[in-house]
């Protein structure tokens, strides 16, 4: 796949999980993880996400 533009590997991931859980839940999640010191990259913290039923 070819990435053109000035938008990071990290950033299609935030936009490919945002299309399965919601932009809104992953702000929030964003945003709480940047509070708390959860680290990111292939080394970070992990994390299992499951839609709402």
């Amino acid at each position: 796949m070819l990435l053109h533009g000035k938008i990071s590997c990290h950033q299609y991931l935030f936009m490919l999980v945002s299309a399965l859980m919601g932009l809104e839940r992953m702000k929030a999640a964003y945003s709480h993880a940047i509070e708390n010191g959860y680290r990111f990259y292939s080394y970070g913290d992990a994390s299992l996400l499951l839609p709402v039923r």
